[in-house]
């Protein structure tokens, strides 16, 4: 049976178990806490037109952090900083050149056997329910699609970060069937045995005196 994990990533490919799911039939659900910090480390209220300094995983309660990730930060809407613990610090840095390897987070699904991802889908969500829209943070996400170390060549992915703003039902949907590498070389139909998916996300408060986390389940259809 196939299994499904989430990974916060410290640079250098250095990762670390967050989360694992529940399987449904042919699909399986996630979900995780993610913290937004002022750049000093303290849990504050952000401003609103300001993104995330810090990006961590929250503790089981939900109160504290766990530990803290690569985070990367909007700047325009091609570029961004991102800062890891073992890589960069890279400054406007255009989002096609962030490797893998300093995405916030990695997806993963693996099986024994081959297994062909037919869908992928991310919610941003207040409580439990994904039918409650995440109402206090304005979403910027972005799918890396570069193998290489090298971030002087770019990769293979958008050249431009997607938006998700505050209240939006919907879920974000990324590429199906990526394979190993996340950049499913060979089609979107591809069986693998393995699947990833890097994201980066970065997020702006759209009121005033937002909370400090923001609930993330996943989605993932596969046959």
């Amino acid at each position: 049976m196939p299994t499904f994990a989430l990974f916060g990533q410290f640079g250098n490919n250095k990762i670390q178990q967050i989360g694992s799911a529940t399987k449904y039939g042919s699909s399986f659900k996630s979900a995780l806490g993610m913290g937004v910090l002022s750049g000093d480390g303290r849990i504050i209220y952000q401003r609103i037109g300001n993104y995330q300094e810090v990006t961590f995983i929250s503790s089981d309660d939900y109160v504290s952090i766990k530990d803290k990730i690569n985070d990367v930060r909007y700047k325009t809407s091609s570029t961004a900083d991102a800062v890891s613990p073992n890589i960069g610090p890279y400054k406007d840095i255009e989002v096609i050149y962030i490797p893998n390897r300093a995405a916030t987070l990695n997806l993963r699904v693996s099986d024994l056997t081959p297994i062909r991802v037919s869908s992928c889908r991310m919610y941003f969500h207040e409580g439990s329910s994904t039918g409650t829209a995440n109402s206090f943070y304005n979403t910027e996400w972005y799918e890396c699609i570069h193998t290489s170390t090298d971030e002087t060549l770019p990769g293979s992915g958008a050249s431009t970060w997607s938006s998700m703003p505050a209240s939006s039902t919907g879920s974000i949907v990324l590429r199906s069937s990526p394979g190993p590498t996340g950049s499913n070389p060979t089609g979107s139909t591809a069986f693998a045995t393995r699947h990833d998916w890097y994201l980066c996300l970065s997020v702006t408060p759209a009121k005033s005196f937002p909370q400090s986390f923001i609930n993330i389940s996943c989605m993932i259809d596969y046959v």
